[in-house]
């Protein structure tokens, strides 16, 4: 796969690629990781050659070395921006949120508040942090979701125990899917050719 590197609004690093002759998808990246991170590039390869457009993206703070806000603030402002881009180069077609982890919980928040996101492929939902310490999260705002879901977990996944999942989901009033596999939050060690599986034959199904 060969993305074309883009600037985008806010010198926000960017690679598109892929035509959208069934759709565009945003993908983004955990709070650890980058628009480059293995698991994001086999799934935008995955998906281009299924026909949809893809674009991986930087949160601002990776060229800085930083880290994410707090509650993501700065970098929902960000994903809009790169959501208005996606938009004018793919308009018309079925517009889909995918991220991974905290870039899972960024799409969700964005897709509270629009009306027009097709869809939403969750890797790793962060329902909590790691320490044990860590407050567990409001998200009621899943209720507002009108498109339909794919959450993706790992079966040993400490920030998203399974228990506490099915609780989030059962707010869901849109159609959703939902598996387990294999591993961690980052399905390691051997979940991961599994997890993209499944998010492509979702894909390959729903749009």
């Amino acid at each position: 796969m060969t993305d074309k590197r883009i600037k985008i609004e806010g010198c926000l690093d960017a690679g598109i690629g892929g035509t959208a002759k069934r759709g565009s998808v945003l993908l983004s990246a955990g709070a650890g990781g980058d628009m480059d991170t293995p698991l994001l590039f086999k799934t935008a390869t995955q998906l281009q050659n299924l026909g949809f457009l893809t674009l991986r993206w930087n949160y601002s703070y990776v060229a800085r070395k930083g880290v994410a806000s707090s509650g993501g603030k700065r970098e929902i402002k960000e994903m809009e921006s790169v959501l208005n881009y996606l938009r004018t180069v793919a308009s018309g077609k079925p517009l889909i949120l995918l991220g991974k982890s905290f870039g899972a919980r960024l799409s969700t928040y964005i897709g509270a508040s629009n009306d027009n996101i097709d869809g939403y492929a969750l890797y790793g939902l962060p329902l909590q942090g790691l320490s044990p310490q860590s407050k567990r999260r409001d998200w009621s705002h899943m209720s507002k979701l009108k498109a339909p879901v794919i959450f993706i977990t790992g079966a040993k996944d400490r920030l998203c125990p399974l228990s506490e999942l099915t609780e989030v989901q059962e707010l869901l009033k849109a159609p959703y899917s939902s598996f387990v596999v294999e591993g961690d939050h980052s399905y390691k060690p051997h979940g991961e050719n599994e997890a993209l599986k499944l998010m492509s034959h979702w894909f390959d199904k729903t749009f």
